[in-house]
């Protein structure tokens, strides 16, 4: 189908077909049924199969927000990556902050390397601020506030080996280090 001009994006059982106009998306869907159903023997799903206008409304899709022109992590994959932080950076917890450091760092990888083809440099900024002041949290909880905010700068954190998402953008990350 993508020699007729569609754009689509696979994933295992999943299929996005992208047209530019609603008879065209009416066509590809007759298309992929004749090929799923009758070349390949498979079924389409009533539910999940639909024609809907991209730009307008958008479509999620493994974790991603498509709407024709950009693709962003979905807010669900945004709140669980926090909720993730968040637990990992618990307050009351008996860890140095040499050791949440490292165990944040694969989930920001993760979760960085997953998304990075997106359009994310907004929101991978915005998340590693939330990062930043959950750590700072976590180590001011053991200090005094006001040290901890003109003695514990950004560049203090990545000395001691923080991964941000936003440097993720501009160069591969080892999956380990």
């Amino acid at each position: 189908m993508g020699e007729l001009g569609y754009l689509i994006i696979r994933y295992a059982d999943d299929i996005l077909i992208f047209c530019k106009y609603e008879w065209e998306a009416e066509n590809a869907l007759k298309r992929a049924g004749e090929i799923l159903e009758g070349e390949l023997k498979l079924k389409l799903s009533p539910e999940k199969t639909k024609i809907v206008h991209a730009r307008k409304k958008g479509v999620e899709y493994l974790g991603f927000h498509f709407n024709g022109r950009w693709r962003r992590p979905q807010d669900k994959a945004v709140k669980k990556f926090k909720t993730e932080i968040k637990h990992r950076t618990r307050r009351q917890q008996p860890k140095n902050l040499e050791m949440v450091i490292a165990s944040i760092n694969p989930v920001i990888r993760g979760w960085g390397n997953y998304f990075k083809d997106g359009t994310v440099k907004k929101r991978f900024e915005e998340l590693d601020g939330y990062v930043r002041a959950r750590l700072r949290s976590f180590r001011a909880k053991r200090r005094n506030w006001r040290i901890i905010l003109y003695t514990f700068p950004k560049p203090e954190l990545e000395k001691m080996g923080l991964v941000s998402l936003s440097s993720l953008l501009d160069h591969p990350s080892p999956a380990m280090g």
